[in-house]
């Protein structure tokens, strides 16, 4: 093979069928472009599945020209450190993050690794004045689409106070007004009326499920925070690029189809995500805010107790009255 250029890495939990499905869209779409076609290689990291996975991908691996790297771990090592464990065996100038549950739309990749062209490769600092210009790129991710080709949320504005505050307390569901607040979750980033679709989008953090990254950044700041099992590492480490002047954006070329349907539950996502922000405010801001951060997701989570219970939805309700419960351990 000639010089590695992309390595895609899956990671896979008793996800049989979706498992093969996203390599099979990635086979397709490598085998399809002829700027990867002899330059890519799959990775996929089981964690301990007890389906059949570990076979059926052994009879994937067989079957087809793009080398496929199958790494068996005999526990379920979580989503950071199995990424790491395929990142670390890697070859690609750039590594490609994708969740189990997703499929490729035709053309994603070449759009994806493509979009490093349209950017210099020079210091954040000489356009410090320009927080929309795009120049020292580190990570693009895809547009992510549900089944009806409808938009999912990717990302969001950049974790501060202010925008996890409007998140959270859900200022950014106000008509009108809401759009245009800075949130660290974004209903869209796109307005398929106002983006060019020859312009990447910046963006403050971008979500793991579909993630493109520059192995020169990596290198720069480091792989993925193993001490979150699930959930908030995709924020974490965008912070961390931001944090090191590197840029992230939005290709509103590409598409990738997002089932949610991986082998995780709802409540351990809603848990992992309140927790993970926790963990990101005594990691990386001052002090003084965590407390005033718990604060917050405590009035969040009682809100939304609040809501759900009014609209007859007891069991969302449940689930964050068991989040409420454990937000603390």
């Amino acid at each position: 093979m000639a010089s590695c250029l992309l390595s895609v890495c899956i990671v896979s939990y008793n996800t049989e069928l979706l498992t093969l499905d996203a390599i099979r869209s990635v086979l397709d779409d490598v085998l399809s472009s002829q700027l990867l076609k002899h330059r890519a290689e799959i990775i996929v990291v089981d964690n301990h599945s007890t389906d059949q996975s570990l076979a059926q991908i052994k009879k994937l691996k067989t079957a087809n020209t793009v080398p496929l790297i199958l790494i068996e771990n005999n526990s379920n090592q979580g989503f950071a450190k199995a990424n790491n464990q395929a990142i670390k065996q890697a070859k690609g100038t750039y590594l490609l993050l994708l969740n189990s549950d997703t499929y490729l739309q035709p053309g994603c990749l070449e759009k994806l690794v493509s979009s490093f062209d349209q950017v210099p490769d020079q210091s954040t600092a000489d356009l410090g004045g320009y927080p929309q210009q795009l120049d020292k790129l580190g990570a693009v991710s895809p547009l992510l689409i549900n089944p009806d080709g409808s938009y999912q949320p990717q990302g969001g504005d950049y974790p501060t106070l202010w925008s996890l505050t409007n998140h959270i307390l859900l200022f950014d569901d106000i008509p009108l007004l809401g759009p245009l607040l800075p949130s660290t979750q974004k209903r869209t980033n796109y307005h398929p009326q106002t983006t060019p679709l020859d312009q990447l989008i910046p963006i403050g953090w971008l979500a793991g499920t579909a993630l493109l990254l520059k192995k020169a950044m990596l290198d720069e700041i480091g792989l993925l925070d193993e001490k979150i099992f699930m959930y908030a590492e995709d924020v974490e480490l965008s912070l961390r690029a931001k944090d090191h002047h590197w840029d992230l954006a939005l290709q509103p070329k590409a598409f990738v189809t997002h089932l949610k349907t991986a082998s995780s539950t709802r409540a351990k996502a809603i848990e992992g995500e309140f927790k993970g922000y926790l963990y990101i405010w005594s990691k990386h801001k001052p002090i003084w805010q965590f407390q005033l951060v718990k604060i917050i997701l405590k009035i969040g989570i009682v809100l939304r107790i609040a809501i759900f219970g009014t609209m007859g939805q007891s069991v969302k309700a449940l689930v964050y009255r068991d989040v409420l419960s454990r937000l603390d351990q």
